[in-house]
């Protein structure tokens, strides 16, 4: 790895609003099953399930949380020394309106397909798609983006 550019976190309060939020979710499911239950065995063991899945996806969102993203000359890694995508493995870089893209954030296309995985809040990957961003800061991630998009048209051109 080269020296580092750019580095992406997410703040404390927009981890612990995103927590939060999922958390509330499982015990508004947690509620509505005591307070009126429903007739049967299959909804009661659904809610059980997705809140789960919700208290799950809650303590992924934490340990997420306390991870960066780095962009380095050769392409983005995560703070672990992990690489999420080489620049050379990158085709575009997607941030309009009506993209399918983490909140604030934007989309890396790649060239080939990548193996599926997320971080949430942080990032996810599915397909030849790297979306980045959710609870990270809209100036971070608006950042990010420029800096990647330059360095696309650098190497695009050459230069």
């Amino acid at each position: 790895m080269s020296e580092k550019i750019f580095e992406i976190w997410t703040t404390p309060a927009r981890r612990w609003i995103g927590v939060g939020s999922i958390s509330l979710l499982g015990l508004l499911l947690l509620y509505v099953l005591l307070s009126s239950p429903p007739p049967g065995l299959g909804w009661p063991v659904l809610m059980v399930g997705m809140m789960a899945v919700c208290y799950w996806q809650a303590w992924r969102m934490h340990i997420a949380g306390q991870r960066r993203i780095q962009l380095y000359e050769d392409g983005l890694y995560l703070d672990t020394g992990e690489m999420l995508a080489p620049l050379d493995g990158i085709e575009s870089i997607d941030r309009s309106i009506f993209t399918f893209k983490p909140s604030g954030g934007f989309v890396l296309v790649m060239r080939e397909k990548q193996k599926r995985r997320t971080m949430p809040g942080l990032f996810w990957i599915t397909g030849r798609r790297i979306g980045i961003g959710g609870t990270v800061p809209g100036y971070q991630a608006r950042g990010m983006a420029d800096l990647i998009e330059a360095m696309l048209m650098q190497r695009d051109q050459g230069i």
